[in-house]
């Protein structure tokens, strides 16, 4: 019984989609339109902007340059939409694998002479779907059907598709595309949930199997709703990563403020947002510490980053390596600094229905909202010791372990 989530739909059996296939590819992002207003328009822009992959000149290209690296007939033994989870596509047997993608995936298999599938022409039926045109219908179940026979000719008896989410309308595309050819799916969490959402805008619903980050995620998904026999917990989607310098003592630390997306889920929390980061920086500077921000993947280019100082677009290897202490609200990469030793601090704020992330680690916690002592607490916080690096298997070694 699903209490808060999404119906459980079942498998695919004839060789089209219906009309309920092509409803269930948007119903995520207009529930949780509903409740964030814009977030169907941001997803919206987001796949425009993929859509332009599709252009035929481009289109060609990649395919052309992709035949050095079709996959075998019924080899393959998992397929990835995407290269969110490097660490666990490199750790795997290659000729196992095949990602399925454009031209940054492309880019990567041909680095690593990884075997790959272009898929870029949903990108524009999916966005027209999302602007409610919905006479692309026929042509999104066209590729659907398109992707499957793909599979279906590559894949191995026990292969599975894996996605970074089964909530947008391109991952469940994928899924769809799974399913018709008979494979399993799973989705692999890539950030905590909070307790106080509600359970709709979480991950996991869509796919056969959830691979968890911990206990903690997912006793609460059970509680929302989700079947306990379809969650596997895995851990990390990554191994922490291991700094070549230490944490540098209390008072010599470079402060690092991890963004994230709040101007895509309404103006009430990225008004707070900004103030926030704001009222952090003037804290710290008033300390003679200059704090940098290292924006989401998902802020850059956006205007609200030309009022932030000492703005640093690097990836997060790069930002642990540079600096000591990481500040965010409720990031999954501050359970990764901490990981690898570095001192990590959240900033709880009642508009963001945080939950404490020290049930995850060695993070310190800071009321934004108890003004009295904000300042004292997180200038304490920066002096907090660090905990040694996390030392746990490789991501591809618990990935197959919970597959198994």
């Amino acid at each position: 019984m699903h209490k808060q989530g999404e119906a459980k739909y079942p498998a695919i059996t004839e060789s089209a989609l219906s009309l309920r296939d092509i409803e269930a590819l948007y119903e995520y992002v207009e529930r949780r339109d509903d409740g964030e207003p814009g977030f169907r328009t941001s997803i919206a822009e987001m796949y425009k902007r993929n859509a332009r992959w599709g252009n035929p000149i481009i289109r060609r290209a990649v395919e052309m340059a992709a035949l050095t690296l079709v996959p075998r007939n019924g080899v393959v033994k998992y397929f990835f939409w995407g290269t969110k989870f490097k660490e666990i596509i490199q750790g795997l047997p290659r000729k196992y694998v095949c990602v399925i993608g454009g031209p940054k995936q492309l880019a990567f298999c041909f680095q690593h002479r990884i075997p790959f599938i272009p898929n870029m022409r949903l990108w524009k039926p999916l966005y027209f779907g999302l602007e409610e045109k919905s006479f692309f219908d026929k042509e999104i179940s066209s590729l659907v059907e398109e992707t499957s026979l793909q599979l279906t000719k590559k894949a191995s008896p026990e292969a599975i598709l894996i996605v970074d989410n089964d909530s947008l309308p391109m991952q469940r595309s994928i899924i769809l595309a799974a399913r018709l050819a008979n494979l399993r799916t799973a989705c692999i969490q890539d950030g905590v949930f909070q307790s106080k959402s509600p359970g709709y805008i979480m991950h996991g619903w869509f796919a056969d199997k959830f691979l968890a980050i911990n206990k903690h995620q997912k006793n609460m998904l059970i509680a929302k709703g989700m079947d306990s026999r379809k969650i596997k917990i895995m851990g990390f989607h990554s191994s922490p990563y291991l700094p070549k310098r230490p944490t540098a003592p209390a008072g010599q630390r470079k402060v690092c403020f991890l963004g994230q997306p709040w101007n895509k889920y309404g103006h009430k929390r990225f008004s707070r947002y900004m103030e926030i980061i704001s009222n952090t920086a003037a804290i710290l500077r008033k300390a003679g510490i200059e704090m940098s921000f290292k924006p989401h993947p998902w802020e850059r280019g956006e205007d609200h980053l030309k009022h932030i100082a000492n703005v640093v677009d690097i990836s997060l290897s790069e930002a642990i390596e540079e600096y000591d202490v990481f500040i965010s609200l409720t990031s999954t990469a501050l359970i990764e600094a901490q990981s690898a030793g570095r001192v990590a601090i959240q900033i709880m704020d009642d508009a963001f229905d945080a939950d404490d992330l020290s049930v995850h680690g060695n993070i310190s916690v800071v009321d934004a909202n108890a003004e009295d002592n904000f300042q004292e607490c997180l200038l304490i916080a920066l002096s907090a010791p660090a905990a040694p690096p996390a030392a746990i298997p490789s991501a591809a070694t618990r990935f197959k372990s919970v597959l198994r």
